[in-house]
């Protein structure tokens, strides 16, 4: 039974006394060094603004004697596209903070806890001493929309969605159900998933599937963030995957990228060097990522990358076309990897993990809020380990 946690006030600190149960990583992996008590030296939370677009003014001029509503905007101006992140950050903390980016229909809620309560890699990795930066990315979860006295979608006289009409892009239930791998047919779950398995569960997440809104996702300023927090592990996933090769090469804060784990991500390759298309079961062929020019794809050779998959990708044929397609994106990451480590030469800091490979089961699209979501954590922080990005004291050389 999960009891209520107590809060008391120490010097310097906040101990949050957690009655989680951890499960069968509990004394070893990435729980050898605590479970219990979190404690906290410092809390909070922040806006970032984005790089481009982030003031819209309306025409007029404010007058505050007007409480019309015909013309509630008038000469005034609104911030949009704002980034919101949430922080923790624990005593002794480790050297390199962790940012940890949603995907594409979803906020930061999914690393903060599982559909059934248990601890998410938030709160895992902060246990471990990592400084913790969840972030909700423009236009999600708290960041907040850009709505103003008018239809939502719409900016004064043009639009915010970037195309005619306005739009959205959502994930329903069953949409959800094939695309993250749960089961083959819905609602009947794999036998094997480690996607918790209960009503309750499946209804929590399906609440974290928000819709995706907004203009150009290239507006989440990575570098502003670096800036707050200092050298970072960035933790991406799904379409987030995107975000953290440019973080990496931009010229004034891409040194402050010291690693990149990406969960089921979007890559990018050397334009003198582009894998072939791969082919689905309907014979659809696909690009494996996009491109990016020699000079900066050698930036991401320099750092520990690491690309996890999970399990339970389809067979031809498919039940289908929804589920077509999955059993390419792991060889897209793989062919990612061996990229990054024929161009890094005896440096070969990235890996390609396929927990199928690994011997173990029934991991989902959200590997990070399943079942065995501690073991998966172990497999980060092993390589963490493995790579450098655990240091405390003196800093790393990158």
């Amino acid at each position: 039974m999960i009891g209520k946690p107590r809060w008391k006030r120490i010097p310097g600190s906040l101990v949050i006394a957690s009655a989680l149960v951890l499960g069968s990583a509990l004394g070893h992996g990435a729980f050898a060094e605590g479970d219990g008590n979190i404690v906290i030296k410092e809390q909070g939370s922040f806006s970032v603004a984005p790089p481009f677009g982030g003031e819209a003014c309306a025409d007029g001029t404010y007058d505050p004697d007007d409480t019309s509503p015909a013309n509630p905007d008038e000469g005034e101006c609104f911030r949009i596209n704002q980034t919101y992140v949430q922080y923790q950050i624990p005593p002794n903390a480790r050297n390199l903070a962790i940012i940890f980016i949603h995907g594409a229909v979803g906020t930061g809620r999914v690393w903060e806890t599982t559909p059934d309560g248990r601890e998410g890699f938030r709160n895992i990795f902060l246990r471990l001493g990592y400084p913790v930066y969840t972030v909700d990315r423009p236009n999600f979860g708290r960041a907040g929309l850009a709505s103003f006295s008018d239809v939502v979608g719409k900016l004064f006289d043009g639009q915010f969605k970037l195309g005619n009409p306005a739009t959205t892009v959502a994930r329903g239930d069953q949409d959800n159900f094939y695309l993250r791998r749960f089961g083959e047919v819905f609602p009947t779950f794999f036998a094997n998933s480690q996607f918790p398995q209960s009503a309750d569960a499946l209804e929590q997440f399906q609440q974290t599937a928000v819709p995706q809104f907004g203009g150009n996702p290239f507006n989440f300023n990575i570098g502003a963030l670096l800036q707050r927090t200092g050298p970072a592990i960035l933790v991406t996933h799904s379409m987030s995957g995107i975000f953290g090769w440019p973080a990496r090469w931009n010229a004034t804060t891409g040194h402050l990228v010291q690693g990149v784990i990406t969960f089921e991500g979007a890559y990018v390759f050397p334009n003198d060097d582009v894998p072939p298309q791969l082919c689905n079961c309907a014979n659809v062929c696909s690009n494996q990522g996009s491109t990016t020019t020699p000079a900066r794809f050698a930036t991401l050779t320099q750092i520990p990358i690491m690309v996890i998959y999970g399990d339970n990708q389809p067979d031809c044929p498919v039940p289908n076309e929804i589920q077509d397609g999955q059993q390419l994106r792991p060889e897209f990451g793989r062919s990612f990897v061996d990229a990054l480590n024929d161009r890094a030469g005896s440096l070969g800091l990235a890996r390609f993990l396929w927990t199928r490979e690994e011997g173990i089961e029934g991991n989902t699209h959200f590997l990070m809020m399943d079942l065995n979501n501690a073991e998966i954590a172990d497999l980060m922080f092993d390589f963490m380990k493995e790579t450098g990005l655990d240091k405390r004291g003196q800093g790393n050389a990158n």
